[in-house]
């Protein structure tokens, strides 16, 4: 059984409803970061990937040195 971490939709965005990948800089990361940390619980993926109200959290980092940049590909 895989757990994933979600936060309620309602609670991490306003009035948006995004899908995909959603860039966050400055003060927009630290309210995202915040709200993650107030209302995110672990519940099975399976479970996740059916309700549209839980909005799964995946994180993902990008590395830059000069021109070089770190590529990160998820696997299946």
């Amino acid at each position: 059984m895989e757990f994933v971490l979600v936060v309620p939709r309602q609670r991490l965005f306003d009035d948006r409803y995004p899908h995909g990948f959603e860039p966050f800089t400055g003060e927009e990361r630290e309210r995202v970061v915040s709200r993650i940390r107030d209302h995110g619980y672990f519940v099975e993926r399976r479970h996740a990937e059916r309700d549209p109200m839980l909005k799964q959290v995946i994180p993902y980092a990008l590395f830059e040195r000069g021109e070089d940049l770190f590529i990160m590909r998820r696997l299946g």
